[in-house]
């Protein structure tokens, strides 16, 4: 019995020492379900060695133990009621695309309830697919943002191996119309709104961690809830082919940013303030070998061609090189002409790989005064 009790205490101290190991690596190496699977079993694990090591006559700790066991069973209910609720107890509207290449999804969610969203919150998705689907919940970062409640969520999926390869094999079979459930939104807001000066840089998909930033900062400036210097998204593109659908997020704080006014200056609501500067501008770098689609020449040719005829003056522009990431971070905060004018520093909000992430970190440790680094929760 004695050997019995010792083996379930090691059992236990070993699925402690596991759970304790990040988590953040592994999902380069197992599928994000794997692990998300393992750490509920682990946890049920744990809970029933040290359950079945304490001696039964030992009512105080079997006590402390239903304590601990109604507080996860009413937790647990509760965010049951929670997700029946904002799914309004039924399944919603999954749909997928595709784009060319198949190396990522796009996947609209239409909602039975509306449901209020913050810019840099994702959700858990869970569609019933095949005989493993109750592990394959997955996050995904939402997209779009609207001031309002939502009924339509746009998530952009990366594909690699778990879910997100059972939904890449449903649009190869053109099975493109599904049912799911969603929890959430879950994840942090980073508060722009506390500065003057903010700078957004992303690598391939992880613009999708930042588009909604952009949208609600244009939306912000627009309604005169936030004085900003325009808001500067600087974008590598892997690639076109997985890039252009994006375009419609980012048209659409454009299109934002270029509509009347709902508040003047004595005026009525609507009149165009001819006065406020635009909020946003975009930059956009890459470097493609293949040939590029006709929409993004075209796309290209007339970008090119509005800066020629502005003098530069443009909000979008693209440029056929590597991001040169220290030179936009220098002429951007401690060499910009307006650093200085203001006490608040400028706030670099960051979707992007290891290695540029390494970078982004070191300047701003050698610039903290002057600069504020924030990660989204979504990294590439």
């Amino acid at each position: 019995m004695s050997e019995t009790h010792n083996l379930l205490a090691a059992l236990a101290l070993l699925g402690v020492y596991l759970m304790l190991i990040p988590m953040k690596a592994l999902p380069a190496v197992f599928p994000y379900e794997f692990l998300l699977f393992a750490h509920h079993s682990m946890s049920a694990m744990i809970g029933y060695a040290i359950w079945c090591h304490i001696p039964a006559d030992n009512n105080r700790t079997r006590v402390f133990l239903y304590g601990i066991g109604g507080i996860f069973l009413s937790s647990f209910a509760f965010q049951t009621a929670v997700t029946l609720y904002r799914n309004h107890f039924w399944f919603q509207s999954v749909s997928l695309s595709k784009n060319g290449s198949f190396d990522y999804i796009q996947v609209q969610l239409k909602l039975r309830k509306p449901v209020k969203v913050e810019p840099g919150q994702y959700i858990n998705l869970w569609v019933p697919l095949g005989p493993i689907s109750s592990i394959q919940s997955h996050p995904f970062t939402v997209a779009n943002w609207s001031p309002e409640a939502q009924k339509e969520l746009k998530l952009f999926v990366e594909v690699n191996s778990g879910l997100t390869k059972t939904l890449r094999d449903r649009v190869e079979l053109e099975l493109t119309s599904n049912i799911g459930i969603f929890t959430g939104p879950y994840g942090r807001r980073i508060p722009v709104e506390n500065y003057e000066t903010v700078i957004l840089i992303a690598t391939g998909l992880g613009v999708v961690a930042l588009t909604p930033y952009l949208q609600w900062l244009v939306h912000a400036a627009r309604m005169r809830e936030v004085r900003i210097a325009p808001v500067h998204l600087v974008w590598q593109i892997s690639s076109w082919k997985q890039s252009h659908t994006v375009f419609d997020v980012i048209d659409f704080a454009l299109a934002l940013d270029e509509r009347e006014d709902d508040l003047g200056d004595g005026k009525e609501a609507g009149v165009l303030s001819k006065t406020r500067p635009h909020a946003v501008k975009i930059s956009m770098y890459y470097e493609e070998e293949e040939p590029l689609p006709p929409k993004v020449q075209l796309f290209i040719k007339d970008m090119k061609k509005k800066e020629e005829e502005m003098g530069g003056k443009t909000r979008v522009k693209v440029y056929e090189c590597q991001l040169p990431l220290m030179n936009v971070l220098l002429s951007e905060t401690v060499m910009s002409p307006t650093h200085g004018h203001s006490g608040k520093p400028t706030l670099i909000a960051a979707s992007v790989p290891r290695i540029a992430r390494n970078t982004l970190v070191e300047f701003a440790r050698e610039n903290s005064r002057a600069v504020d680094l924030v990660l989204a929760d979504y990294q590439p």
